[in-house]
């Protein structure tokens, strides 16, 4: 089962074992609301899937299936132990 955090009234839900062999996740650090359409609002210890970091602003699916980008230097790559 996976983690379930709760911040701001929203239930956070952090990826499994099996999302993390097919797709690359990061954990928030910071809070970001955004400011253009092109940009997601996000909340620090949300997990994030990540489609794109070749730029300085990462491109991102977050929690509520939106996808937008977000400062890179908000987010940090995590990986689960391998099982």
């Amino acid at each position: 089962m996976p983690l379930t955090h709760r911040y701001a009234n929203e239930n956070l839900i952090a990826p499994t074992h099996a999302d993390f062999n097919k797709k690359m996740f990061a954990r928030v650090n910071w809070t970001h609301e955004a400011e253009n359409k092109q940009q997601i609002s996000v909340i620090a210890g949300e997990y994030v899937e990540v489609m794109d970091n070749t730029q300085d602003w990462w491109k991102v699916r977050g929690t509520n299936n939106k996808v937008g980008y977000i400062p890179g230097n908000y987010l940090v790559v995590v990986k689960l132990p391998e099982e």
